[in-house]
């Protein structure tokens, strides 16, 4: 018969014996599935693919291109909606920023052009800086997305805790969010991608229901 383990006792099988980050991931999960059974939190899943290139051939070259896939609620299927961008890149060594255009598509067969500006900053000694905009010409929606975060540890995990907030302007009326996030790198696609990330965001909107979006982001 197996023993559960006492923490620090590799040979025994038990919950101290389970990867933080495994235990993090779920801790982060748990409220996403009690929201969406009580329903009284509107849960949103995002996944997006990201991905920059600069040519190797001169090192003094900070010009390349940018590309995003994105699946803005993989919750929602009716209409289901994907975003794909892509665009030049300008990248230096602690910030970069992206001008794209592209299109977004739907599942009832409705599209619409999109243009996107995307940067972020690294340059401050204890935040990260993220700024999107984003111009819907079929809405005629303006929407900006800053987001602030800070690099934390809690018992030896890496997490970047901080702000986001959705301040989009629209001929049918304006609408404004904001929360807090925690964005929690994830060990995976190491041989495929730079990073992953699992974020968690609380949004609160001046207007309508409160909202958990939780965003699986890949950096290629």
């Amino acid at each position: 018969m197996r023993r559960f383990a006492r923490c620090g006792n590799p040979r025994l099988v038990g919950p101290c014996n389970i990867p933080k980050s495994i235990l993090l991931i779920v801790a982060l999960l748990t409220p996403a599935l009690i929201s969406a059974q009580a329903g009284s939190i509107e849960y949103q899943g995002r996944i997006l693919a990201h991905l920059q290139h600069v040519p190797n051939s001169d090192k003094n070259k900070r010009i390349g291109i940018a590309a995003w896939a994105i699946l803005p609620n993989v919750v929602r299927s009716d209409p289901f909606r994907a975003l794909v961008l892509g665009g030049l890149l300008f990248k230096s060594e602690k910030r970069w920023i992206e001008f794209m255009a592209g299109g977004l598509m739907t599942s009832d067969g409705t599209h619409a052009l999109e243009l996107n500006v995307r940067t972020l900053d690294k340059s401050l000694k204890r935040a990260e800086i993220f700024l999107e905009t984003e111009y819907l010409f079929r809405d005629r929606k303006l929407t900006i997305f800053p987001n602030a975060t800070t690099s934390v540890r809690i018992k030896g995990i890496s997490l970047k805790v901080g702000i986001e907030a959705d301040l989009a302007f629209a001929p049918k009326g304006n609408v404004f969010i904001v929360g807090p996030r925690v964005a929690l790198p994830l060990p995976i696609c190491r041989r495929v991608c730079k990073s992953a990330f699992l974020t968690t965001a609380y949004r609160f909107p001046t207007e309508g229901r409160k909202t958990l979006r939780q965003y699986l982001v890949l950096n290629f």
